[in-house]
């Protein structure tokens, strides 16, 4: 491992060499005018405090938000050097050199290859203390209702005391939109206002879970003191990861299929909250889709590491990409069967790495179970006219959604697959960047799965 002197000395030159770079480029274009400046901004805060991983992501958030500068580029590589990833450094300060050859940013990245050539990956952990991203330390606002919505008819039926017409629509609103807080709140006053008070109660507590810090949430909070005293009492948070939420009878049967496997070799435990996260992911499906997992037998099993399960794979490397080793990968599905890490794993040491945040884990999950519906609607991916779609959207893919996800158009690591995965994961409720990136960038893929799953 290296030094705490080497560690702390290595960002700070990358920081210095970053400094010659940032004042010109800044002063381009004023920083609200920047899309994913927001994202730099704590990316920076995360930097400063040697929270290199999480800095990395943010930095790589910004990029995807569309941030045009050379900057989130060179910090991003920055970042990763910090972290001990020299070899994915070592990428992006390459792709600085392609892609902004003759900028000040070009001759950091240059100067900082030369610093690491040849230099050993050695993940170095954060700090601790990582400041959460702007989306998630402010609190999340509740969508408006847009005019023409269902949402918007079942309020306009609401007001006119047509209870059963506006539930209706409620129900055709969260089959698009199955994590939107409006929808539950008006679905609840329909319940409330028909005497079905255990319904009402159930639709108020999904608002308090999705949006328990807006006014809304407040409302819900109002109202279930006096429909169910206690009920409202437990802490609640935008995300089924912090809960705490138990199991209920209004869950999807699907929830009962997920298993925590035991952790071997002395290592922590499955997070109480990776097992929320996917409540939280089974909650937010399509109806349908969750019968349709459940009626086909799917599994969802969580793990610390793929070598809990199989312990002899440790050393294995991934079918058809050689450099990777199933031990760093995130998640795996097998047929219907789907597996969910929290840590990639020290070759060496057999010690887990920094687990995933508890979003990451959410959009693997989303994405492993579109492989699941895949298996199960006999392979949608051998369809050639589904095949024919991808190669036609292939080819007006943007640049900059081949170049910030590479893995989706690269044959050896199973793109076709690895993108109706992901597209099928954003139908079903996955709302990450990649994900919408993915879907705008596939629009013929995304348009033939939505109407061949009925979604």
């Amino acid at each position: 491992m290296p030094s705490r002197k080497s560690i702390l000395k290595a960002p700070v030159y990358f920081l210095f060499l970053a400094s010659l770079a940032i004042a010109p480029v800044l002063s381009q274009e004023a920083p609200d005018q920047v899309k994913g400046q927001a994202e730099f901004d704590q990316a920076m805060q995360n930097y400063k405090q040697r929270n290199y991983q999480a800095a990395a992501k943010l930095f790589w958030d910004s990029i995807v938000a569309g941030n045009p500068l050379a900057l989130p580029w060179l910090m991003s590589a920055h970042s990763q050097a910090g972290a001990g990833n020299n070899t994915e450094a070592r990428r992006l300060y390459g792709e600085i050199l392609k892609t902004f050859p003759g900028t000040r940013e070009a001759q950091a990245a240059k100067q900082c290859l030369i610093k690491i050539k040849g230099k050993p990956d050695r993940i170095v952990e954060d700090k601790g203390g990582a400041v959460a991203p702007a989306a998630t330390a402010a609190r999340k606002p509740v969508p408006p209702v847009k005019p023409d919505s269902d949402l918007a008819k079942a309020i306009g039926e609401l007001k006119k005391k047509n209870y059963d017409q506006a539930l209706a629509y409620t129900e055709s609103h969260l089959k698009k939109d199955p994590g939107d807080p409006n929808a539950y709140y008006y679905q609840a006053l329909c319940h409330h206002y028909k005497g079905k008070t255990a319904l009402a109660v159930s639709s108020y507590k999904r608002v308090l879970e999705l949006s328990p810090d807006s006014s809304l949430g407040t409302r819900a909070r109002s109202v279930l003191d006096k429909l169910s005293p206690g009920s409202s009492t437990a802490k609640t948070s935008t995300t089924a990861a912090s809960t705490g939420i138990a199991a209920s009878k209004s869950d999807p049967a699907l929830v009962n299929r997920i298993n925590v496997l035991k952790a071997l070799d002395g290592r922590t435990p499955v997070r109480p909250a990776t097992v929320e996260s996917a409540k939280y992911v089974i909650r937010c499906l399509p109806p349908k889709i969750a019968e349709m997992l459940f009626k086909g037998e799917t599994t969802i099993n969580l793990a610390s590491n793929i070598v809990d399960k199989w312990p002899e794979a440790l050393n294995d490397k991934h079918h058809s990409l050689p450099d990777v080793y199933l031990r760093d990968e995130p998640g795996r599905t097998y047929g219907h069967d789907v597996y969910i890490y929290e840590a990639a794993m020290y070759p060496d040491s057999g010690r887990l790495c920094p687990r995933y945040p508890q979003d990451q884990i959410r959009h693997r999950l989303f994405h492993e179970l579109g492989h699941a519906v895949d298996d199960i609607n006999g392979k949608l991916t051998n369809v050639d006219d589904l095949k024919k779609a991808y190669q036609e959207d292939k080819k007006h893919l943007p640049g900059n959604v081949s170049n910030l996800y590479p893995n989706y158009i690269n044959p050896k690591a199973d793109g076709f697959e690895e993108t109706v995965a992901e597209i099928i994961g954003g139908l079903i409720g996955c709302k990450e960047k990649e994900t919408r990136v993915i879907m705008a960038g596939f629009p013929r893929v995304t348009r033939w799965l939505q109407i061949r799953l009925g979604l």
